[in-house]
């Protein structure tokens, strides 16, 4: 186990003009950084726009708890309309272990906007699978 005085979190956002079109986390120890952040530098360069602006932030974790979860498998589904594949989306998500409140929620962000203001979001929502709690 690595102590947690010894995990970086790294992030990176590449821009071009005002508009996102890179960005990435990366929770690593200390002898990782230096290839993480090329990796991640990388990652910028190989977008269809070169970026104007590359922001690399590294901050040490400190004491906060790390938990290691699993993601979800994914899943294709073919739904011929939206209503459709909302519903079977849901009954994946369910039989995954995620309540229908929290499967509901997810679906409600994804059409709505997923941003707190109801826009569009960079990144991901990490919620909680049985409250609907946001974790991010």
């Amino acid at each position: 186990m690595i102590p947690m005085n010894n995990l970086y979190s790294i992030r990176m956002r590449a821009s071009a003009g005002n508009r996102h079109i890179s960005g990435a986390e990366r929770i690593v120890s200390s002898d990782k950084i230096s290839s993480t952040v090329q990796e991640l530098i990388t990652r910028a360069e190989r977008k269809n726009v070169a970026p104007e602006h590359v922001v690399v932030k590294i901050d040490t974790i400190g004491d906060m708890p790390l938990r290691t979860l699993t993601a979800l498998d994914v899943v294709t589904l073919n739904a011929p309309e939206r209503s459709t594949g909302h519903a079977a989306a849901s009954r994946v998500l369910q039989r995954s272990g995620v309540s229908r409140k929290a499967a509901d929620a997810a679906i409600h962000f994804l059409s709505s906007g997923a941003a707190l203001s109801g826009g569009n979001m960079r990144g991901a929502i990490i919620m909680d699978a049985q409250n609907a709690e946001r974790l991010e």
